[in-house]
């Protein structure tokens, strides 16, 4: 079962997580093919629960969950990156529907956050006529932007429900103790969930003002955790860009390695082909041997590599001095391309960024165990008990090295369902994840590197 259900594609693009893909085969080979696609289960592992609440949200009845994708567990951390994504879909909700803006001003002003929030997967799953439009972008008004307009403002609206959803599980904990006119209140935070999604006047001030006092709660609780601090860094100095020529986004330093492994068998292969230092000639720009078509098509793909490659040596080398102050040959191309010092300060501040996400894993460490408690336990086997076909859960790994990666906070995901063991007297629950590319089952109660720290029911859709 494990050579059926490791992908191929692990390293380009990543566009999700490894965990994600394991999580999202488990449940195609349980709900059937395309089962986690349509049911929304898209993007990065730590925004995918994100996404499928807000794709199976009716939109004329966006509170009603009977049936529905909705959040039924999660624990009370307040991750600032998540916060970061509620500005951002309620302010183009917003402008969406503001007359003042022309559709030209509006892509430009929020095609990137619109692709930030994954709008082509929802169009590619719902309004699929309306994808081949942004393709277009970030000038889609010349093709009839109306639609695509109106289909990414109902998107944000989803999103900003969605997301209200979630902080809701921290304001109940944050708001316990807190005063009746306290915006933490369910009822008050009710009230500003249906005025966001209506577009009321002023709806985005009371938002700032509730996300404030939120994250002032969340800071004095030891709850808060600045992922939009940890995710900018880590994209901006942890993952190497390796200019047009490479069209799979940005790569960590394992994918570079990764890449500059597989250039080096193409580089063999290309020798045996064309003679014995082609490769190095074809990376200085020379000119192609009388070859046939065929070797012809060889020669240019294998010439691409060969100009990528000093790019990822020297990419790599950067790299590997920011995390590990190691100084490689190809370090010297790298101080020219980046300047020494940015590079050097780059270095200083993971230092200090890793010495912080160490006492914060001790932090969150603590608050999932304390968050799965037996009546949370109970209510998940409830929930299973009565039908449903297994839980989306979001995991808390007590080593993990993906928090400065991480919007939620938890590090992985995997699947819930409710088994009996063989020495078993009664059904249990047991959790299916992925973790370096090898599946895992193990029964709930037991896990001792891990904690459930989310848990989402599927649509009943999906069991049909």
């Amino acid at each position: 079962m494990h050579r059926y259900l490791y992908n191929g594609d692990d390293l380009f693009p990543k566009a999700v997580n490894l965990c994600a893909r394991g999580r999202n085969a488990l449940l195609d080979l349980d709900l059937g093919p395309g089962a986690s696609f349509q049911l929304g289960l898209f993007g990065p592992a730590w925004e995918a629960h994100i996404f499928a609440v807000a794709v199976d949200r009716e939109p004329s009845r966006p509170w009603s969950t009977a049936g529905r994708t909705r959040l039924v567990h999660s624990w009370p951390v307040v991750s600032t990156a998540q916060l970061q994504m509620l500005l951002l879909a309620t302010a183009i909700a917003r402008d969406a529907a503001s007359p003042a803006l022309d559709d030209r001003s509006f892509w430009h002003r929020h095609a990137a956050g619109l692709r930030r929030l994954r709008l082509r997967s929802y169009l590619l799953l719902r309004r699929p006529r309306l994808a081949a439009l942004w393709r277009g972008l970030p000038s889609p008004w010349r093709r009839a932007a109306s639609p695509l307009r109106r289909a990414a403002r109902g998107w944000a609206r989803r999103l900003a429900i969605s997301l209200m959803e979630r902080i809701s599980f921290s304001a109940r904990v944050l708001g316990r103790s807190a005063p009746a006119d306290s915006p933490l209140r369910p009822a008050h935070l009710w009230a500003l969930t249906r005025r966001i999604y209506e577009a009321k006047q002023g709806a985005m001030a009371e938002l700032s003002d509730f996300l404030a006092h939120l994250v002032r709660r969340a800071r004095q609780a030891g709850l808060l955790f600045d992922s939009r601090r940890y995710r900018a860094f880590h994209h901006r100095a942890l993952l190497a860009s390796l200019g047009d020529a490479w069209t799979h986004g940005r790569v960590s330093a394992d994918q570079l390695r990764a890449i500059l492994r597989h250039i080096a068998v193409v580089a063999r292969r290309f020798d045996a082909t064309f003679g014995k230092g082609a490769f190095a000639r074809a990376g200085g720009h020379g000119d192609p041997p009388a070859v046939s078509r065929r070797n012809g098509a060889r020669w240019r793909a294998g010439a691409r590599l060969a100009r990528l490659r000093p790019r990822a040596l020297a990419e790599l080398a950067r790299l590997e001095y920011i995390l590990h102050g190691r100084r490689n040959p190809a370090l010297q191309a790298a101080w020219r391309r980046h300047k020494r010092r940015s590079i050097e300060a780059d270095r200083r501040d993971y230092l200090r960024l890793s010495a912080e996400i160490r006492q914060i894993r001790k932090r969150l460490a603590r608050v999932a165990r304390a968050s799965l408690t037996p009546t949370v336990r109970a209510r998940l086997l409830a929930i299973l008990a009565r039908g449903e076909p297994c839980l989306a859960v979001g995991s808390y790994y007590f080593e993990t090295e993906h928090l400065m990666e991480t919007s939620s906070g938890f590090t992985h995901v995997g699947l819930i369902k409710r088994l009996r063991g063989p020495a078993m007297a009664r059904p249990r629950l047991w959790m299916f994840d992925r973790v370096l590319g090898f599946h895992y089952a193990y029964p709930v109660h037991k896990l001792t590197n891990s904690v459930p720290v989310q848990a989402l029911v599927l649509s009943s859709e999906s069991s049909v």
